[in-house]
């Protein structure tokens, strides 16, 4: 299986075994992590292995347990676990609208159809405190299934927050209804779309909807709704299908603005086998994109900075979490340029590290002169991707009146990510979240990711056996 139980704790094993597990890991870290069992914090530590990152922990009553970790790729482990946490609330919050879905998915982690919970309504949302909150994300079950989706989102919008609706696309292939989502002013559509072969699509969602999701991207298209895909990749068919993902994504990069290659969330209904781990959906993309792990790398690395620069002198809200890697890139034709050969990403983090970690301020004059003279200015003669970009960036500008900031960028963004389970928690990671999960009843939040390893074990969010 995934996870290794011991019936007792390392503690007990005789000394020959604890020798031979000495010799042959490499202790990383300390963490804290959850109890396979019980979900109680429990402490743990992280560990090579084979060049395999794995977590390993001990719960007084259930004893240890170990798996590999949700980054299993030492060096993507140990580019991320070097970002410090900032202590900056998140911007981003989600409320599940409904747990009832158009749906039944063989491995809906959020049991959709099977677990009763209470419907927000635009009665219930009104009554929130959202000052805290920039970003709302609405999600289920299924949220367009609700009649009071519109009314939300206006309603959200009035309020001055971005707006974005987490869904699975099916009631956005009628053309009358992504004319309502436009009016709604809606800021972007999460739009679940895994694969562009249809055997893929009937083996993860048990039916045909390859038709039913191209007439929603063209309706996306034609409402100039920017669009982001929430994308499952399996084991089987993964180079073929990301592929024709990257394909796709050229012809309509207008409101597709990024990609997430996901795997499998392995709570919930999950029983499959074709799970992919973060390295190797990590290795395929690199293969297909034609970039280098290192450009995943230092993107990510940019934006941390980038995002710590503007919480830290904009609203002190958290923007970025350890729970993705960014890859940003432009399409040229057939051309995928990525970042790292527009800009000097490694030099421009460097300064922007010294204002926001090694606390010199003054070192934004000399950030702002290379930014403009370097990288803009002598990069339009020198750098032929940076002349591309520019133009794409010029073009993008006609977008200026759409009131959609979105649309007004040229680049693409692809990320590769996991959600945790109870086997692989690392608080470490899920300590720096961005996205957290609204409570209505105990008006509280807490991380995604822990609702939802507690929601699948049970009838109610919030309450673990």
């Amino acid at each position: 299986g995934y996870a290794t139980r011991y019936g007792r704790s390392l503690s007990t094993m005789n000394a020959v075994t604890n020798t031979q597990i000495d010799k042959e890991i490499t202790v990383l870290n300390t963490t804290a992590s959850i109890c396979n069992e019980c979900l109680k914090r429990v402490p743990a530590e992280v560990y090579e292995k084979n060049n395999v990152i794995y977590i390993r922990k001990t719960c007084d009553e259930h004893g240890t347990f170990e798996s590999p970790h949700v980054w299993d790729d030492p060096e993507t482990y140990k580019y991320l676990i070097k970002f410090e946490k900032f202590q900056f609330p998140s911007r981003k919050v989600l409320f599940n609208l409904t747990n009832d879905c158009n749906m039944n998915c063989h491995f809906c982690y959020a049991k959709a159809n099977e677990i009763d919970i209470k419907e927000l309504s635009f009665e219930d949302v009104k009554k929130m405190d959202l000052s805290r909150f920039e970003y709302i994300f609405l999600s289920g079950g299924e949220p367009t299934i609700k009649d009071d989706l519109f009314e939300i989102i206006r309603y959200l919008k009035k309020n001055g927050k971005k707006v974005f609706v987490l869904t699975n696309g099916i009631k956005i292939a009628n053309p009358e209804y992504a004319k309502g989502l436009k009016k709604s002013r809606v800021d972007m559509v999460v739009l679940q779309f895994d694969s562009l072969y249809d055997d893929d699509i009937q083996y993860l969602r048990g039916i045909s909807l390859l038709e039913t999701k191209l007439k929603v991207i063209e309706n996306l298209n034609t409402y100039k709704i920017p669009t982001y895909f929430f994308s499952i990749q399996l084991k089987k068919n993964n180079i073929r299908n990301m592929k024709a993902l990257v394909k796709y994504f050229n012809d309509k990069k207008e409101v597709i603005k990024g990609i997430n290659f996901n795997t499998i969330w392995k709570i919930g209904r999950y029983d499959d086998e074709n799970w992919m781990s973060t390295k190797s959906i990590t290795d395929n993309s690199c293969e297909v994109l034609g970039v280098k792990k290192e450009d995943y790398l230092i993107s990510t690395e940019f934006m941390y900075y980038l995002f710590i620069l503007i919480a830290s002198w904009k609203n002190k809200r958290r923007y970025f979490s350890r729970c993705l890697t960014f890859l940003l890139v432009i399409y040229n034709k057939d051309q995928i340029i990525p970042i790292t050969k527009i800009f000097n990403l490694k030099k421009l983090s460097s300064y922007i590290k010294a204002i926001v970690i090694e606390k010199k301020k003054w070192k934004i004059f000399p950030l702002i002169g290379y930014a403009l003279f370097s990288q803009m200015f002598l990069n339009f003669f020198l750098n032929k991707n940076y002349r591309i970009f520019f133009f794409q960036s010029v073009k993008k500008l006609r977008y200026l009146f759409h009131r959609n900031v979105f649309l007004l960028n040229p680049l693409t963004t692809f990320n590769v990510g996991e959600f945790p389970t109870a086997e692989d928690f690392d608080y470490n990671f899920v300590d720096t979240c961005n996205l957290f999960y609204f409570d209505p009843e105990h008006n509280s939040v807490l991380p995604v990711c822990m609702n939802q390893i507690k929601f699948a074990r049970s009838n109610h969010p919030l309450y673990s056996k």
